[in-house]
């Protein structure tokens, strides 16, 4: 959390919610900070939730954790959770983080989302008083569902209501989401995806799970018009592209469909990745470059991962091919990221500019040598038709190359 996010949340002190709690000083009772973690974590939302230490629950002013005895650092709070007898072998996912407010220290418990719910006990575990070990109340009782609703807590010798319970095994099962939000989940459940191998080229990938989700590659009709090299097919060791088209079905409807395109004679499989131009003036004849990229949560990258690692297990994927394609290809974030680091490249390009220039382009041996590769590997008259983008696509792969090191330093 950001201080900002913070602060807008304390703005609405000492109103309470489903994402978060204020309280004084952290918990007397480990007892009741698991209580606590449980109600937040069966949440139906999809956000993430926070206690709010050191905040008056009556007024909403801000009184401070300092020299709080009972604080637990992130790593104390792992620990502690890792212990617990949770349902499915799985622990919540937390983290704390202290903030200042005019020498007043705050502390923030953020209990991160998941599908992993509902989440219970499999044990009995008591409440006790962290002083004096004695119990407080009855005991959190295994098999019962924790669930806060509104600003309350489930009671601790009752389950939540049906209408919740129904609410969060929709959530586990993705069934509150788009049918995209579903997809993107299902595409990386990779062991439960099967092979069937169809005709000529085709091929069609079942998730087992739920055969309603059916990835599909066939034949390119309109493959002879396309270009048989790119930038990202220059460093394969063949640089010839083979098409096909790639679709993602739901049941009868096709959700999601692009180009499929099969690498170094065909040891290699992707989808097509997104290409954007960058300005670069006085730097190349028309003053653009372009780059390929992917989005980390798009379909593109899911696809092509998921069928990736499907070949390597069907021993028909080569992973020096992959390795060359990834050098190739950045995989960004977001698009915010894709911006901040296209700006850190041309910034660095034209404060070094006679040194990048010489960089970037390449010599004239390394063409004709590149030129000799590419002609090897296609049709003659496309190779006579577009022997003028080499350099240009050569030029391509060392910004990638640049990018790729900005994205590096900008973990």
């Amino acid at each position: 959390m950001d201080k900002k996010k913070l602060e807008e949340i304390i703005e609405q002190a000492p109103n309470e919610n489903e994402q978060w709690d204020f309280k004084q000083e952290w918990h007397h009772s480990n007892g009741e900070l698991l209580r606590d973690i449980l109600n937040f974590v069966n949440t139906p939302s999809h956000d993430d939730c926070y206690i709010i230490f050191g905040v008056n629950d009556k007024d909403g002013s801000i009184i401070g954790i300092n020299d709080d005895r009972y604080k637990k650092d992130k790593q104390q709070l792992q620990d502690f959770l890792r212990k617990q007898p949770f349902s499915q072998n799985y622990y919540p996912k937390t983290n704390v983080e202290s903030f200042d407010f005019d020498g007043k220290k705050v502390d923030v418990l953020t209990i991160y989302n998941t599908n992993a719910v509902p989440l219970f006990l499999t044990k009995d575990v008591a409440r006790l008083n962290n002083e004096d070990g004695k119990r407080i109340g009855k005991p959190l009782q295994r098999g019962l569902i924790y669930s806060r609703i509104n600003d309350s807590n489930t009671p601790v010798d009752e389950s939540t209501t049906d209408d919740r319970m129904q609410e969060l095994w929709r959530k586990r099962f993705r069934l509150d989401v788009s049918v995209y939000e579903r997809a993107k989940f299902v595409l990386k459940d990779y062991d439960n995806w099967t092979y069937i191998k169809l005709i000529a080229n085709d091929r069609k990938y079942i998730y087992t799970k739920d055969p309603d989700f059916v990835v599909e590659i066939v034949d390119d009709d309109m493959a002879d018009s396309k270009d048989q090299f790119a930038a990202f097919s220059l460093d394969q060791d063949r640089t010839k592209i083979y098409w096909n088209k790639v679709k993602l079905n739901f049941r009868d409807t096709t959700i999601y469909e692009n180009y499929y395109l099969y690498l170094n004679s065909t040891d290699f499989g992707t989808v097509v990745p997104d290409r954007y131009t960058i300005s670069l003036p006085n730097l190349v004849d028309d003053g653009i470059a372009f780059y390929y990229y992917f989005y980390r949560n798009d379909f593109p990258i899911l696809i092509s991962k998921l069928i990736d690692h499907i070949s390597h297990v069907y021993r028909f994927s080569s992973e020096f091919s992959s390795a060359k394609f990834d050098a190739d290809v950045i995989i960004f974030e977001n698009k915010e990221e894709r911006k901040n680091i296209e700006k850190k490249t041309k910034d660095y390009i034209y404060d070094n500019f006679d040194k990048m220039k010489k960089w970037l382009y390449p010599s004239t041996e390394d063409i004709k040598t590149m030129e000799h590769k590419v002609q090897l590997d296609i049709d003659m008259s496309d190779f006579k038709r577009n022997r003028y983008q080499i350099p240009l696509l050569m030029f391509d792969n060392k910004l990638v190359q640049l990018m790729q090191q900005f994205k590096i330093m900008m973990k």
